[in-house]
């Protein structure tokens, strides 16, 4: 195994405690304010851009595709940055920023399951293609449906963080037991 796959289960694992860690906040914080709820994702948003920022750097290092992690890490950075500059931002603008953040990151993930199906053992194959197509279906969900009340788009948000997170983790400890050596793309 790489040194650069050795490294990067335990950005994984992190990123799933984030996203279960941000799905129970928000589980126990239903009836909490609009105000907070945004702060919660764009804390969040950043921070995975952050961690994304971290696996582009080192795919770089280690010669292997990253400009796909790139963009990714910045439409995250650039989402969390919007939802502060503008916190009184409408419900449907949110629910629109949020979508293209889960959409564009399901399409990397699609992409990189797609490109390294041959290289990737089953189960990998199977998570990477699973969380990318949920990504996909969540945030293409979130734009045919903006007028939904408040209470269920966090919920839902809530549902979709922790099984992203449980999904990064799994990842996480596969990889640190040596799964597979082909390339790997992040949730």
């Amino acid at each position: 195994m790489s040194n650069l796959m050795q490294g990067q289960w335990t950005t994984l694992i992190l990123r799933g405690v984030l996203a279960l860690m941000l799905g129970a906040l928000m589980f126990i914080n239903l009836n909490a304010s609009a105000l907070a709820v945004l702060v919660i994702l764009g804390v969040y948003a950043i921070l995975d851009g952050l961690f994304k920022l971290g696996e582009a750097y080192a795919k770089s290092k280690a010669k292997e595709s990253y400009r796909h992690t790139l963009l990714a890490a910045a439409v995250s950075i650039i989402i969390g940055i919007m939802i502060f500059a503008w916190p009184k931002i409408s419900a449907v603008v949110l629910i629109a920023l949020l979508a293209a953040h889960i959409l564009v990151q399901g399409a990397v993930d699609v992409y990189e399951a797609v490109r390294a199906r041959k290289s990737l053992g089953r189960g990998r194959l199977w998570l990477l293609l699973v969380g990318g197509i949920a990504q996909l279906l969540f945030g293409l969900w979130m734009i045919a449906q903006p007028v939904l009340g408040g209470l269920t788009i966090v919920a839902v948000m809530a549902s979709y963080a922790m099984v992203l997170g449980v999904i990064l983790i799994i990842r996480g400890i596969e990889q640190k037991a040596g799964g597979s050596s082909g390339p790997v793309a992040f949730a």
